[in-house]
């Protein structure tokens, strides 16, 4: 039976030496746990602080200066117009020119003679009905 105490005793302290470094490893990874723990509350005080200040944040946008703009788009509309009526005076004084190179002439020509002979051919009809 001393054996059995004896082994009793040696598988004790054992026990005893295991369970202390149980115990030891058990209070680290409590410890571990509290950090993370109050790490993540931290980091949660400091998200709603962030919301909060967001929710009260209102940007400040300056007003676009639109000035510029508006004198590039006044000069591009004032070209314009000058470009038009520069085009159009064109327009008019080049309506001889026009006629000229063009196969209008030809047209005219054969409506003049078409009509001098209609008219012609016309009075010899009426002079031939009269004298008949």
């Amino acid at each position: 039976m001393e054996t059995i105490k004896q082994l009793d005793s040696a598988e004790k302290d054992k026990l005893e030496i295991m369970l202390k470094e149980i115990f030891e490893e058990l209070e680290k990874a409590n410890q571990v746990n509290a950090d993370i723990v109050n790490a993540v509350n931290a980091v949660r005080d400091k998200v709603n602080n962030f919301e909060e200040t967001l929710k009260d944040y209102q940007p400040l946008v300056p007003e676009p200066n639109i000035k510029p703009i508006q004198q590039i788009v006044q000069r591009g509309i004032e070209e314009t117009k000058l470009i038009t009526e520069a085009a159009q005076k064109r327009i008019r004084s080049d309506h001889w020119r026009i006629f000229l190179e063009s196969d209008t002439k030809k047209w005219i020509v054969i409506l003049l003679v078409s009509l001098a002979f209609f008219t012609y051919l016309y009075l010899f009809c009426v002079h031939y009905v009269d004298h008949r």
